[in-house]
């Protein structure tokens, strides 16, 4: 079945292997040239498979022979490597660790004759990471492994002095295939006119109609907004990009769409533009927090492919969202000493138990936003807290309502009526540019209802793929398209645009094809043409807020074609300025005293040179 996770388990015969496995010319395809979904998915799933097999052969550099444990107390145990945090791939909670004893294990078996016999046999036990822990000053890495042995292996492995050596291999655990398998099995498992609602999302070809804000509706002064902003910038004004794509959701958002879901909007731009500032921005947008709108009832499920980035969006949040509108999202074998004490308040965990667990289904109600990573989004699809299944348990509940009363739905003189918003109205996915695209296929898979009839998601991406890129290990994989994300896909995509007909938002091949007539930059970072006056899907950022205009003229020249500009109003003042943040720093070192007077000769400059070098 398309939705069984992906059956893959732990084989170190194979990461004894030195070579890679190549895929068959037949099980992949072009995505810049296919909008087959069974292709699509195909390539996929032959691509995330190469990628653990890579993974599990390099793991094999981290095996430890004759290497001792040191037992813990709640059946932990913790190995000591100098330097494993650092490693790439890296060790991650959750990851398989098979221990196998050196010395003989003797084990006491009767005979024919009933006379006891010692024989030498072997054991391996196979446990999970729970913990890294970072060595201070001298002090090596460590990795904290469970050590729950049965009666059996403890009294075999009983060591008094804790001398008894193993040895010892990881292995990467499973979730990576099987949540990708599973968003792609999904995909695959959809009828052909679903498919063809889902076409337009992965493979857009024009840019879609939506109806233009009214002057009244152009405004984005967030003064009326409520909350805590003492250490946030939300309420300091948008430039004009980042009022453009807040204006651009709110237009998707007051003009939904029930027969296809958009293509997803783009906000891209280098670091120190301001995209969380926007995109914090536009949540706010979303939830209706700008007007204090009580009956907006929207609510966005937020996702980055790292933990760091969705804890620095939920620390954000803060700002203008109450402590029980918020549900920050772990998988429940995530320790919860793993977790900083700032994102505790937002989660739920099993009574008595530092178990993460999902929270009960009339919590669900007052959470406005929910985060997470991209492959944690499985969970909710697993769980069926989905757009999808919601909207039939609604409709199954009516018919229900209907068979029990026949003369209408008329209670308290009112109709009962099925809602028609979905229950996550809007995904936005931030450094997006990072994530692969089954990892953005994992919250799609939660949010997409395929179903003709139904409002449909709002998607943003947000992110630069000028910036990292998905961290792939294997070559063959990434050549495939699992080392290019979503994003950068999409932006490279043929669509149709304004000027000439520049093909993407990334530019062109070389810098010599910028002449011709009709060409310009600014048609460069155009990703779709203007209708109606409003942009309707990529804002591209170019004021950087934090670097001065001699650091960026590099990275503006070599990668966005001279587009970036500084947002610090410098005026005529500016040398003076930075003289004197200059003589600021200087003031931190000691003084040199050095004579006024000029030198005789050249050996009088090398004696003074070395003596500022000394100090």
């Amino acid at each position: 079945e398309p939705n069984q996770p992906f059956p893959i388990t732990p084989n170190l015969r194979f990461a004894l292997q030195t070579t890679i496995l190549d895929i068959s010319p037949s099980k992949v395809a072009d995505l810049d040239e296919t909008d087959s979904l069974q292709e699509y998915a195909d390539t996929f799933r032959h691509t995330v498979k190469l990628e653990y097999e890579e993974q599990m052969r390099l793991f094999e550099h981290y095996s430890l022979y004759q290497h001792q444990l040191k037992p813990m107390t709640n059946n932990t145990a913790r190995i000591l490597i100098p330097g494993i945090l650092d490693a790439r791939p890296s060790l991650s909670i959750a990851d398989i660790v098979l221990l196998r004893p050196i010395q003989p294990i003797v084990m006491y078996q009767p005979d024919y004759h009933g006379r006891l016999t010692f024989t030498p046999n072997t054991l391996e036990i196979q446990s999970r990471i729970v913990d890294l822990v970072r060595g201070r000053k001298d002090e090596p890495d460590s990795v904290v492994i469970s050590w729950e042995l049965d009666i059996g292996q403890k009294e075999l492995l009983k060591d008094d002095r804790f001398l008894r050596e193993y040895n010892i291999r990881f292995v990467p655990n499973e979730s990576f295939p099987q949540k990708c398998n599973t968003a792609l099995g999904w995909l695959k498992g959809l009828s052909k006119p679903q498919q063809q609602n889902v076409k337009e999302l992965l493979f857009p070809v024009v840019a879609p109609m939506v109806k233009p804000l009214s002057h009244d509706q152009m405004s984005c002064d967030m003064s009326g907004l409520a909350g805590d902003f003492r250490s946030s910038d939300v309420l300091k004004p948008l430039n004009e990009e980042q009022t453009s794509f807040v204006r651009m959701i709110r237009a998707r958002t007051l003009d939904p769409t029930f027969e296809s879901t958009r293509p997803a909007c783009i906000l891209t731009g280098p670091a120190g533009t301001g995209k969380s500032k926007t995109l914090i921005a536009a949540i706010a947008d979303v939830l209706g927090l700008w007007k204090q709108d009580k009956t907006n009832k929207n609510r966005i499920l937020l996702c980055a492919p790292s933990h760091a980035a969705a804890d620095v969006l939920t620390e954000r949040l803060t700002a203008i969202l109450r402590r029980d509108e918020i549900f920050r999202m772990y998988s429940s074998s995530r320790p919860s000493t793993t977790v900083s004490g700032k994102m505790l308040p937002f989660t739920v965990t099993i009574p008595g138990s530092d178990t993460f667990t999902l929270p009960s289904p009339a919590a669900w109600t007052k959470f406005r936003v929910v985060i997470c990573t991209c492959m944690d989004a499985h969970i909710l699809y697993r769980a069926q807290i989905t757009n999808y299944a919601i909207r039939t348990k609604r409709q199954c509940f009516l018919s229900y309502l209907r068979s029990k009363t026949p003369i209408g739905l008329n209670f308290g003189g009112s109709e009962v009526s099925c809602s028609k918003e979905p229950f996550f109205s809007h995904l936005f996915v931030d450094e997006a540019g990072q994530a692969t695209e089954p990892e953005v296929l994992c919250p799609m898979s939660v949010v997409l209802d395929p179903l003709p009839g139904e409002q449909k998601v709002e998607i943003a991406l947000i992110g630069d793929p000028r910036q990292l890129s998905p961290r792939i290990y294997s070559e063959t994989a990434a050549m495939h398209g699992l080392g290019r994300s979503f994003m950068e896909r999409i932006l490279k995509r043929p669509v149709d645009c304004i000027g000439r007909g520049e093909s993407h938002i990334l530019g062109p091949d070389t810098l010599n094809s910028l002449d011709g007539p009709g060409s310009s930059l600014l048609d460069l970072i155009r990703y779709y043409k203007k209708i109606d006056g409003q942009e309707q899907l990529t804002i591209f950022l170019t004021e950087n807020y934090r670097g001065h205009p001699s650091f960026l003229m590099m990275p503006s020249a070599l990668f966005y074609y001279d587009r970036l500009r500084s947002a610090k109003n410098l005026g005529l003042d500016s040398l003076s300025y930075w003289i004197e943040r200059l003589r600021s720093v200087e003031a931190l070192t000691n003084r040199v005293e050095m004579a006024v007077e000029a030198p005789a000769s050249c050996e009088d400059d090398m004696h003074i040179y070395r003596q500022v070098l000394r100090q």
